[in-house]
């Protein structure tokens, strides 16, 4: 760690100390199903991009039907199959989920 890192991390702590009585809230959206709490949507593009055969994983985690997380990527790797493709979406969303 640099000095620089030492200057980012006391400002965090500065900008922490300062919101103590801040909270977030989550409010009960209109359009939310009941019988859903949690809704976790993932999607995959087998090589999407023609540039590289790589495959874009997406997906996006509800609360109430709050948006709490989400991440698109390229992933490192070249799926053979959409299936193969779709799968590692699916993983990706479950590791968010067990996380």
């Amino acid at each position: 760690p640099s000095a620089l890192h030492l200057q980012l991390v006391y400002g965090i702590l500065c900008y922490l100390f300062g919101a103590q009585n801040k909270c977030i809230s989550m409010r009960r959206r209109p359009d939310f199903d009941p019988d859903s709490i949690i809704t976790i949507l993932c999607d995959a593009d087998l090589g999407g991009n023609r540039s590289n055969s790589r495959s874009r994983t997406s997906w996006f985690a509800f609360c109430f039907g709050n948006l709490v997380g989400w991440n698109s990527r390229l992933k490192p790797s070249v799926s053979l199959s959409t299936a193969e493709s779709k799968y590692m979406a699916l993983a990706a969303a479950c590791q968010f989920a067990v996380w």
